[in-house]
């Protein structure tokens, strides 16, 4: 009885009670196959489930949770963007140019990211700290942004009592509050007690389709950059 009331509201919670919801449907083995009956239904994206976690699923001693475990979390051809990011192999064979890909960051990416001293926004994580990530690695993230996500950078919809409608990520919570960072850097804290609704995406706030500002040439530049 406990696994659907955990499982249902899903797309309301927080990225903190989603935390919560996963590690108590990791603590009992029963959990294991409806967790990813909803992964599989598209209720709860896999990438939801921490990389430290999925060995609970993958070793379980259903067969039907290891068959279900090893296609949303080992098989990277279930990826949607599996094609674009083929396309883009390429780079990874090029040494690219820093100072051309420093423009492209600029172009691109500055209006969320932020790396080392550059850019003054950190809607995203801060790609200075991506340096020691090898260059498939960079490519991958960059094209399906939406494959592995941090919680803290899940995109969120709050409507307010008041008929406003808000979509960020939610940099921290309380009992009492969120405070809600919007694509465009904006901070907003919002009351709880004036929240009408909530809802979370599951997806990450950077959109798909970046290859539409960045060529195959121009990615080995960023690569490049993002290392060096």
């Amino acid at each position: 009885e406990v696994t659907p009331l955990l499982l249902e509201p899903w797309t309301a919670q927080t990225p903190a009670v989603r935390g919560e919801i996963i590690t108590a449907m990791t603590r009992v083995a029963a959990r294991a196959l409806p967790l990813l009956q909803a992964i599989e239904d598209g209720i709860i994206p896999a990438h939801q489930v921490p990389f430290a976690q999925r060995r609970f699923f993958t070793r379980h001693r259903d067969d039907a949770v290891k068959e279900l475990a090893a296609k949303h979390f080992t098989d990277p051809a279930h990826s949607p963007r599996r094609d674009v990011i083929e396309t883009y192999r390429p780079a990874l064979e090029k040494p690219g140019d820093v100072a051309k890909g420093r423009a492209v960051f600029e172009a691109a990416c500055m209006i969320c990211h932020r790396a080392g001293d550059l850019g003054d926004r950190e809607v995203g994580p801060n790609l200075a700290n991506i340096r020691a990530w090898s260059p498939e690695q960079i490519l991958i993230n960059t094209l399906d942004p939406n494959r592995e996500v941090a919680a803290n950078f899940l995109a969120y919809q709050v409507e307010t009592k008041s008929g406003r409608t808000l979509y960020g990520m939610i940099a921290e919570e309380s009992e009492s509050a969120l405070l809600l960072i919007q694509a465009d850097g904006i901070a907003e804290n919002v009351l709880r007690r004036d929240i009408a609704g909530m809802s979370g995406s599951g997806l990450s706030l950077m959109p798909d389709g970046l290859e539409a500002a960045i060529s195959p040439e121009s990615m080995a530049d960023l690569i490049a950059f993002l290392r060096a």
